[in-house]
């Protein structure tokens, strides 16, 4: 039997690409059953490789190519594109402008992988991803594709104008991407292509869920980056607010001795040898996640009560305090609102939220319009005053006008659990239930 040369191509980009995907396997076991979902298929002329979530495309040639000249490069194309599948980008692709969700969901996969003990990124285009990825995360609070997409959709900002930042972050083409119809598009029957669709997306909720449970307890688990910002997981996990919270941490040196720096070993060497004088002295600071600052919005309109709004201040409050992530450097600010801000105070610990609490009378009962708290927070980091804002959270009904802008901040909408209107929120803010 002769065997032709594209079929020779194919077997041995296939082995090239098993090869990256078993040593990805060994260094992220903890992803092992996403690296194995996708079904690797020959397909010559594809622009590299290509998946529709259920199989992965690959053209030989330049596999065979990539691999020759940057195996780390293929590794982290392969990892990119799996990463894809997992932030469920293909399914919410439909409706949005092409070019430039393309873009913003590369960005969210490549700040993903800065944060992985990966070998170093490499390339030619090395150096402006990483230039650029940084200045990002530095003016934007969380570099989620909804959140990127929506920030420069508002600036008016035209794909084209992306056009060279986006050829430093192509690993994959998306061009399957359209075919997917989002979720609520997919009930055809089971006949239809949408069921197929749907099925997909829950499998890789599923296999998500099932990763996470796998590293429980374990030294090994997921990155926090790559589990806070999964639309599938924040899904599974929207009831835990405690855990959101955290998203609001900063690292801040607080100076304390840290028992797990010492060397113990040196250390008694030092003080058999010498008497009184050891080797190693432990380390006088360790780094702990600590809140700056952050501000809570009420919503006073007249369709909210005062006993819901108590309950989530102090539950608000006892979570932050108990994970010990306030500081005497802590300015939280609490505002009253309903079609405009009727109080905002400052809050630098437990006396004066005890204050609060007891004396603060609940102001407003009018129409809702979120608009105007959003504009404060605006103002206030252009003035200065707010250097280190972390994020605002608006506790409410759902039932006002939004901002159709994004904030220089993460913006999050919490509604008490059951709540009908959460699906009115902008895109680009992150919606969490409170109990």
């Amino acid at each position: 039997m002769t065997i032709r040369k594209d079929d020779m191509k194919c077997e041995v980009a296939l082995d090239i690409l098993g090869l990256a995907r078993d040593e990805l396997t060994v260094t992220l076991k903890y992803l092992s059953m996403a690296f194995r979902r996708l079904t690797l298929t020959c397909r010559p002329q594809t622009n590299g490789m290509a998946t529709d979530c259920d199989t992965l495309y690959f053209d030989p040639d330049r596999i065979i190519r990539c691999y020759r000249k940057d195996p780390v490069s293929l590794q982290r194309a392969y990892l990119h594109t799996v990463l894809h599948c997992l932030l469920g980008h293909p399914f919410r692709a439909f409706g949005k402008e092409e070019s430039l969700w393309n873009f913003c969901a590369d960005l969210e996969v490549e700040g993903i992988l800065r944060e992985l003990p990966l070998p170093a990124d490499t390339g030619p285009e090395a150096g402006r991803r990483a230039s650029m990825l940084s200045g990002l995360a530095q003016e934007m609070p969380a570099l989620t594709a909804e959140f990127l997409y929506a920030r420069y959709r508002d600036a008016g900002i035209a794909a084209s104008e992306l056009a060279g930042p986006a050829a430093w972050f192509f690993r994959d083409d998306h061009g399957l991407w359209q075919g997917i119809d989002e979720e609520d598009r997919n009930d055809l029957g089971s006949e239809g292509k949408g069921s197929r669709q749907a099925e997909l997306r829950k499998e890789w909720s599923r296999i998500l869920r099932m990763e996470i449970e796998k590293t429980r307890g374990s030294l090994e688990t997921l990155p926090v980056a790559l589990i806070q910002q999964m639309p599938e997981c924040n899904q599974h996990q929207k009831n835990r607010y405690d855990a959101f919270l955290k998203r609001f941490a900063v690292t801040d040196e607080e100076l304390r001795e840290d028992p797990d720096a010492y060397d113990f070993g040196l250390y008694t060497y030092g003080m058999s040898l010498y008497g009184n004088m050891p080797l190693v002295e432990p380390l006088e600071y360790r780094e702990n996640e600590k809140i700056r600052e952050f501000v809570i919005a009420l919503d006073t309109s007249g369709s909210c009560k005062g006993e819901p709004i108590r309950a989530f201040l102090t539950r608000t409050y006892d979570i932050i305090k108990n994970a010990r992530s306030i500081t005497q450097k802590t300015r939280l600010y609490l505002i009253q609102a309903d079609d405009r801000i009727r109080s905002c105070r400052l809050i630098t610990g437990d006396r004066d939220m005890e204050d609060y609490l007891a004396n603060e009378k609940l102001t407003g009962f009018g129409d809702t319009d979120f608009r105007p708290v959003f504009q404060w927070v605006e103002d206030q980091i252009r003035l200065g005053v707010l250097r280190n804002l972390r994020g605002l959270i608006y506790f409410t009904d759902g039932f006002g006008t939004y901002p159709d802008w994004a904030p220089p901040c993460e913006a999050v909408f919490a509604f008490v659990k059951g709540n009908n209107n959460a699906s009115e929120a902008p895109a680009w803010a992150t919606k969490v239930e409170f109990e």
